[in-house]
Order: structure tokens, then C-alpha cells, then sequence
């Protein structure tokens, strides 16, 4: 992970969440005065409230499907949660053609990016206790169904941001708040999940396009802001964004793969 650059690291990053950030337009065209009004409604609260903009969001995007008739209310369900034991199967099969790509996949669109997002926002933890704590801790807890825990880079990236504190030393707290949201959603899990069915497509595909087009601008600054690492990054996010797998392994572990050897070979060629 030292050894690949952070532009390469940004650009592939960018490419996992372009395809969510360009559900924006399809979503504006199907329904526009949904997608239209939470665009609209996005900038003013940035501009004005920025640390509540995503509350107003929500909140517009039940209230905006109610008024034009396209809110599903028979989706909603609200009941507490059903607690049940399903014990795990070991299956070598799995193993090796689930586990070995989703291993590839978490290390390259999650861990790595998450760790150069750190260092390009100057954070500098240990790498190795991270990636040993959050491994040691996906073992233990995969037969109760917790697998792939990692750094969680679109969560990672969205706490880093100066939206989250001004203050760099400060933002440890999105994180934390982040965390305890995740417990309660889990316990309102059935009301969560009810409460996204009633909203039509454009609208839940609209707001994960706005929470994620801070962290994606900030990424492609990042990647192409080097002129010497700019091809690089390119071409890392390029093939990201193709989003064609090989031997049943992302396009995003073949953009780092492709970006790391551009940037060697395009940093041998400036030392020549």
C-alpha cells in the first residue's frame, strides 16, 4: 500500500463513484421535478446550512414524491426487529471463488483508498495495526454474517471532508456519530429500508448522487492535480470506470493494477 501513489489511489476512487454520481441525470430526465427539486434545493442549503443540507434532503425527498403522487405509502412498515440464528455453512467453494475476490476487491476499492485518503488529508496512522484489527475482527465475527469489515472509504472520505469539522483534529467526530447511526439504522432496520422503498428511484438515486459529489470533486482534484501523475491516474480511472471484470475480479483492482505500472514506468521515463 506504501508503494502505490496517492494520485493513482484518488483516481481509482473517483471511478468507483462516478457511476453513483451520474444516477443524477438518467433520474433527472425520469422524474424532474423530484431530482430537479433536490438539485435545487442541494445547492441553496449548502450555500446557506451546510451542516444540516442532507437532513433538508431527506426531508425534501419524502415531502416532494408526496405532493406530485409518486410516494409508495403502503411500503412503510414499522416493526421492531426479529432477532434469528442461521448457522454458517463452510463451503470451499465459496472460499476461493467469493472470498478470494471479495478479499482483492475490499483490499483495492476500500482499504487503499481509505488509507490514501487519510495521508492526502494528513492524517498518518499505522497502516499495519489498521488492516491487522479490522482483518482479526471480520474473521471473528464472518459466521455471524459481518464480512468484508474494513476502512470504508466512501464513509472515510465523507468524514475527512471540511464539511464534516474546519477543523482536521475535530472530524474524528463524523466518524463516531457515523458509527451510531449505523447502530441505530440496524435496529430500525425494517423502517429504514420501508422508508427508501416509499421514495421512487430517481429520488433515492439523486440523494446518494449529492452525498457523494463532495468526496468524488475532491478525489479527481487529487488525481490530476500532478502533471507528472496525471496519465497515470487517467488510465486508473479509466479502466475503473469501464467496470469490466477479469477472472471474476473488479475493474477496480485492474485500475490500481494498471495505474501503478503507468505511474513506474512514467517515473522511469522522467528519471531517463
Amino acid at each position: 500500500m506504501k508503494w502505490v501513489p496517492s494520485h493513482v489511489a484518488a483516481a481509482i476512487l473517483a471511478g468507483i463513484l462516478l457511476k453513483f454520481v451520474s444516477a443524477i441525470l438518467p433520474a433527472l430526465i425520469s422524474f424532474p421535478i423530484i431530482a430537479g427539486g433536490l438539485i435545487i434545493i442541494y445547492f441553496i442549503c449548502r450555500a446557506y446550512t451546510p451542516r444540516w443540507v442532507f437532513l433538508w434532503l431527506l426531508l425534501a425527498a419524502i415531502t416532494l414524491p408526496f405532493f406530485t403522487g409518486k410516494l409508495n405509502e403502503q411500503s412503510l412498515m414499522v416493526e421492531a426487529p426479529q432477532w434469528i440464528w442461521v448457522w454458517p455453512d463452510f463451503s470451499w467453494p465459496a472460499l476461493i471463488g467469493v472470498g478470494i475476490p471479495l478479499f482483492v476487491v475490499t483490499m483495492v476499492s476500500q482499504n487503499v483508498p481509505g488509507v490514501m485518503m487519510l495521508r492526502a488529508n494528513g492524517y498518518a496512522p499505522p497502516t499495519s495495526p489498521l488492516i491487522t484489527t479490522t482483518g482479526l475482527a471480520g474473521l471473528l465475527l464472518a459466521p455471524l454474517g459481518a464480512f468484508a469489515i474494513n476502512l470504508a472509504a466512501i464513509t472515510a472520505a465523507i468524514c475527512q471532508t471540511e464539511d464534516a469539522d474546519p477543523d482536521p483534529a475535530q472530524r474524528y467526530k463524523a466518524a463516531v456519530a457515523a458509527g451510531g447511526f449505523y447502530i441505530l439504522m440496524g435496529l430500525a432496520g425494517s423502517l429504514i429500508v420501508s422508508l427508501f422503498m416509499m421514495m421512487p428511484q430517481a429520488a433515492t438515486a439523486t440523494l446518494a448522487g449529492l452525498a457523494l459529489l463532495p468526496v468524488i470533486t475532491q478525489n479527481l482534484q487529487r488525481a490530476f492535480s500532478s502533471t507528472s501523475g496525471a496519465y497515470a491516474a487517467a488510465i486508473a480511472f479509466i479502466v475503473t470506470v469501464a467496470d469490466v471484470s477479469f477472472f471474476s475480479i473488479s475493474s477496480a483492482f485492474w485500475g490500481l493494477l494498471v495505474g501503478c505500472v503507468v505511474a513506474f514506468l512514467s517515473e522511469r521515463t522522467h528519471r531517463i
